[in-house]
């Protein structure tokens, strides 16, 4: 036997009478020497810093440790972070603390992904335990110091899964809270009921709606922000806050969300959210079909050439690169096509890409298993009763994609979600001159899109101005399976004046520096 807590059956078969009854009190005594333990840290239940720096080492840093008292001293706590400030750290530390400190207690953890929960919040509290040595039987999403002393974690869309959990001391800690569902929400209210019941909400403010949202606006909640700018430095150097103010822009809703710890402040123009972006970085989803290299080419200067790699809903990863002619720029594209074995290679030919896209058609000319698409996105759109052009049809596409949830996105790109959480959308009447009708007589709204010259960063930037294509080609598809859903065609009008009243009038441009104005050719507003 190798420990009294793992003896086996057939261990326990051979034992005579005597040696049984010796094993059971030695077994009683290991309880006792235990529960002993245990009860030593009920001291703790008041003083989770306390316990963090005693007991398991921590060194929490002010704020930190506010978060960590709140906890014990109110029912409700909710905390929006900047990126990197250590807050998932800080809810795994509240996991022992709990357990330990509390007689009959019970930890619940969620989060809006699996790999959030295992990867990120678990790792930490396995980590917790391990260097503690605290009594107790962790698994990868489970910690158990005895039948009335358990904590588990799960990320699930079923609120189902939260019903039947009951305990005198329940904490509910619900990490990444931003993107949590609704549904969940609701669920994790029918748990709190005890006398000693805590939620803790932590996370990025990813979305301005929902509980989290609510939660900084409601007296039942102590509420915390931390910016980067409250990090210490040995977390967060004070030039990774200086650095993501130059390449995104104090406006940008990356920059209020991920260094100000901010929620986003979009408008309701604002074509791609930034809840959507965060959660396709989170999303795990098959790679299947074929292989597409989506391809935007500068020639030389600051600018910089990018290209993106997609498998159905799923982007695998992105390069990019300075310095290059067109000819040397297709002839890494064309080693990157051998290296991920890509069937399509779709090219921004407007400019110096057109030079790419003969360069690449001339080297798979004799390979049947690649083809090379030279997308104009300035082009007709194939719904041009709704759509300016083929980029507002194609960006369109893309935001519904992120909406429905059916794109993955690999890890960080920090200038990827910069530039897409700044695409913003309006319509626009159909052109007329004077009062004629030029063309067919129903009246058409557009998106529309103008070239972005507001776009901040030293790369992936282009000197016309206009960034995101680049983005937006690697998930384009050539079957209108995946173009934008069709829209109703709207009721017929004789008159541009009446035309004009019934859309308001004002005809709005997408644009970074804000909506810009077009006026009928009847002259009101």
């Amino acid at each position: 036997m190798s420990s009294l807590t793992s003896i086996s059956n057939s261990d326990w078969q051979k034992l005579d009478r005597a040696g049984k009854i010796a094993l059971a009190h030695r077994l009683s005594r290991l309880e006792a020497k235990k529960s002993d333990v245990l009860h030593g840290y009920d001291a703790y239940q008041s003083d989770p810093v306390g316990f963090v720096r005693t007991c398991l080492g921590g060194d929490p840093w002010p704020l930190q440790e506010a978060i960590m008292q709140a906890t014990a001293d109110h029912r409700r706590v909710a905390v929006r972070s900047c990126h990197h400030s250590g807050k998932t750290w800080l809810a795994s530390a509240l996991v022992p603390w709990w357990l330990n400190a509390f007689d009959h207690s019970l930890v619940i953890t969620t989060a809006p992904t699996d790999r959030q929960m295992r990867e990120q919040l678990w790792v930490e509290i396995a980590g917790h335990h391990r260097k503690s040595e605290l009594p107790g039987r962790i698994t990868e999403t489970s910690l158990e110091i005895g039948p009335s002393r358990r904590a588990f974690g799960f990320s699930t869309n079923t609120p189902e899964r939260f019903q039947g959990w009951h305990e005198q001391n329940i904490l509910v800690i619900v990490d990444e809270a931003s993107g949590v569902a609704e549904p969940i929400y609701q669920a994790i209210e029918g748990i709190l009921t005890g006398h000693n019941a805590k939620l803790l909400l932590i996370g990025n403010p990813n979305s301005p709606q929902g509980t989290f949202y609510e939660a900084f606006r409601s007296p039942l909640y102590q509420t915390f922000h931390i910016s980067a700018h409250d990090v210490p430095e040995r977390l967060l150097p004070a030039s990774w806050a200086e650095e993501r103010l130059q390449e995104w822009g104090a406006d940008n809703p990356a920059y209020q969300v991920r260094v100000l710890g901010e929620f986003p402040q979009q408008g309701e123009d604002a074509l791609i959210r930034m809840s959507w972006v965060t959660d396709a970085e989170e999303r795990t989803l098959d790679a299947e079909g074929e292989v597409i290299i989506g391809v935007d080419v500068a020639r030389y200067g600051g600018d910089e050439s990018v290209a993106y790699v997609r498998q159905g809903s799923v982007v695998l990863g992105a390069i990019a690169w300075r310095g290059n002619d067109t000819m040397a720029s297709a002839g890494r594209v064309a080693a990157m096509a051998r290296e991920w074995n890509a069937s399509v290679v779709n090219v921004d030919e407007i400019g110096v890409g057109a030079g790419v896209v003969d360069r690449l058609a001339e080297e798979f000319a004799d390979d049947r298993n690649v083809t090379v698409v030279g997308v104009n996105v300035g082009e007709a759109a194939i719904d041009s009763e709704h759509y300016a052009n083929k980029r507002s049809e194609i960006f369109q596409g893309l935001a519904d994609r992120f909406k429905q949830g059916d794109i993955s996105l690999p890890g960080e790109d920090s200038i990827l979600l910069s530039q897409l959480t700044a695409l913003k959308f309006s319509y626009r009447g159909r052109r007329w001159a004077g009062h004629r009708r030029i063309g067919p007589t129903r009246l058409r709204s557009h998106f529309a899109r103008q070239a972005r010259a507001g776009c901040r960063g030293p790369g992936r930037r282009r000197k016309d101005g206009r960034c995101g294509d680049r983005r937006v080609l690697c998930v384009l598809v050539t079957t209108t399976s995946y173009m934008p859903e069709p829209r109703a065609r709207e009721k017929p009008t004789t008159c541009w004046r009446r035309a004009c009243a019934s859309t308001g009038r004002d005809i709005l441009l997408i644009s970074s520096t804000g909506p810009r104005r077009r006026f009928g050719r009847c002259g009101r507003r």
